[in-house]
């Protein structure tokens, strides 16, 4: 019963803390345009970063069966 008190308390902590910080503009079509041109330009300033994140994250991801197919 405590468990179950404490999920749903949990919750309504994540779902009040998503509205009250303001993070459901990052989930609109403009808040996700925006951070695509801040990626773009980022990237335009440092590209060998950038390659070298993707090959880290690729190389550090789990096995195979538990790995996102990349399409």
């Amino acid at each position: 019963m405590i468990k179950r008190i404490l999920l749903i308390l949990l919750i309504l902590i994540l779902a009040a803390s998503f509205f009250y910080f303001d993070l459901n503009q990052l989930l609109t079509l403009d808040g996700l345009k925006g951070s695509m041109a801040q990626f773009n330009d980022y990237k335009a300033q440092s590209p060998l970063l950038i390659i070298g994140g993707f090959f880290y994250f690729i190389s550090s991801s789990p096995p195979y069966p538990y790995r996102v197919p990349l399409f």
